[in-house]
């Protein structure tokens, strides 16, 4: 320690004239550094079950409880559909980022530079607490914004044709159920009235047509009204998320922080020159003791 010691007091000014310039330096840069201001947007996903016919118009007292928010698999989903290829698509095309960031669209690479611009200033993920954020990075506060809130409601559009899809399908069935269900009863019907033409004193049949027709007809009301619930909720206007807290324009800047970059350089150089003086040192009492 105490050899250290001599070593940095004879080399006190090298060190302290290359720590000065280092930190007049790296202030000088950092000063011509671009100022970037982020936005966020703090929001959650909806449970998909929230809109289900089921949860939509049943009354009953005792029904299980449907959560107001999405589960882990939501979650994900809206994290794959944030990397996606479509949404950041959009997000460059709408906002003319090749032009705004000045990357040639014909240059070679040049697919390759937006989307690592994108995922550079764009970012969507899980905070440690659950909750789901969006931030955007510019040197322009009101367009870091705008992007911000425009990112989730494409996120929600996305999100929503997702999850419509499987209601869709439910939707479908049920609509060619409301046929096969229908054309058993005519049939029922069509056989009843044939069989009192035919055979009137025949009471029995009569009946057994009777019933197998009140239970295709029961059917069919079935069907038809789940059919009407899931037409009712399909048509409904609704979002797939809940926004805690919207984007807007930040009053202070995030990045650069020049007194953390001035302050890294510093300490880069100060131990640059803290090795550079012992091993001069060093190898100077080697040749010497060789001699």
């Amino acid at each position: 320690m105490e050899e250290l010691i001599r070593i940095l007091l004879k080399w006190l000014k090298p060190i302290i004239i290359v720590c000065v310039i280092t930190a007049v330096g790296s202030a000088a840069i950092s000063l011509m550094l671009p100022n970037y201001y982020m936005s966020t947007t703090i929001f959650q996903p909806a449970n998909p079950h929230y809109m289900e016919p089921k949860s939509l118009y049943d009354t009953e007292a005792g029904g299980q409880t449907v959560y107001l928010f999405g589960g882990p698999n939501d979650v994900y989903r809206l994290l794959t559909l944030a990397e996606s290829r479509e949404l950041q698509d959009y997000v460059i095309e709408k906002y003319d980022l090749y032009d705004y960031w000045e990357i040639e669209k014909d240059a070679k690479f040049a697919e390759f530079k937006i989307r690592e611009r994108f995922n550079k200033y764009i970012k969507t993920y899980q905070t440690p607490n659950g909750m789901m954020q969006s931030e955007v990075s510019d040197t322009d506060p009101q367009l870091a914004a705008t992007i911000c809130n425009d990112i989730i409601g494409y996120l929600d559009v996305m999100n929503k044709r997702v999850v419509t899809e499987k209601m869709k399908d439910k939707l479908a069935y049920f609509e060619k159920d409301q046929i096969r269900l229908r054309d058993k009863v005519q049939m029922f019907k069509d056989s009843l009235v044939q069989i009192i033409q035919i055979t009137p004193d025949d009471t029995l049949t009569q009946n057994l047509l009777e019933k197998l027709m009140e239970t295709a007809m029961g059917q069919y009301n079935v069907s038809n009204m789940i059919y009407e619930q899931q037409s009712k909720a399909l048509s409904q206007e609704y979002s797939t998320l809940y926004i805690m807290e919207s984007a807007v324009p930040a009053t202070r800047k995030s990045s650069p922080k020049r007194s953390l970059i001035v302050l890294t350089a510093l300490l880069i150089s100060l131990g640059v020159m803290v090795f550079v003086a012992v091993f001069i040192e060093k190898f100077r009492e080697l040749k010497f003791n060789k001699e």
